[in-house]
């Protein structure tokens, strides 16, 4: 009996052994599409910013695009829709909603400004807001090698910004506020999916649709009556794209 105890007893190390494995490389996994995908679609936004300016009007295309995507993507997903209630609609989902439609014109006006690179380079910067921001909220206490994993970060992207040949200071200064907002946001989304118990797809979804309707007004009246009032312009940008 012992020795079958203990047979079932490395059976289920194993076990636990081999999930461990499993998730520890489909984090890496994930990471790596993630990241490539981040840099693919930063190559991409800065030949379009180039060819085509505008980046007002990028982040609202992309918002618009969102929104019609995750449509399908959440009926297939069949997740059960569980609606807010009005005290997280007004406490966290409005205010998210307003940091991400500003940290992603910021994002998006830095890119225009920046090289792909440096804008890479100040994106991560990101622990460091996280970290600081998730002490100041909650108070919580690190233990000392966590800040000490912080400062190669802060060497690294000193020395990028010293030896940076096109730095724009516009550039860099939206670069950081957007980074430091999604560090806000992030923290956010996680206490928002943890207390209200809801799926990251649904809270996304809810966040991208508050998002689009809160800048469209924005859009229409910094390049929306631009486009509308001068046919000529929105004729010379196609232009530029071809």
């Amino acid at each position: 009996m012992i020795g079958l105890d203990r047979n079932t007893v490395n059976s289920v190390d194993d076990i636990q052994k081999k999930r461990k494995i499993k998730k520890i490389l489909l984090t890496v996994l994930l990471t790596a599409v993630w990241y490539s995908s981040a840099f693919i679609k930063a190559l991409l936004t800065k030949y379009i910013l180039n060819r085509f300016g505008y980046p007002l009007t990028l982040v609202m295309n992309k918002f618009l695009a969102i929104s019609i995507y995750l449509v399908p993507i959440l009926y297939l997903s069949k997740l059960k829709f569980n609606c807010f209630s009005k005290y997280y609609i007004f406490r966290f989902v409005l205010p998210i909603s307003v940091l991400l439609v500003i940290s992603t014109s910021l994002g998006y006006v830095a890119l225009w400004k920046v090289t792909v690179s440096y804008q890479q380079i100040i994106r991560a910067t990101q622990p460091i807001f996280t970290v600081v921001l998730i002490r100041i909220l909650f108070h919580t206490v690190y233990r000392v090698r966590v800040y000490l994993s912080l400062i190669p970060i802060v060497v690294g992207v000193s020395i990028a910004t010293f030896n940076e040949s096109s730095f724009n200071l516009v550039g860099m200064l939206c670069g950081v506020a957007a980074t430091s907002m999604i560090s806000i946001e992030n923290i956010l989304n996680k206490k928002v999916m943890k207390d209200a118990k809801v799926h990251s797809f649904q809270l996304q979804a809810y966040l991208i649709w508050f998002s689009t309707l809160l800048y469209l007004p924005f859009w229409f009246t910094i390049d929306g009556l631009q486009f509308i009032n001068n046919p000529e312009v929105s004729d010379f940008c196609m232009l530029r794209m071809k």
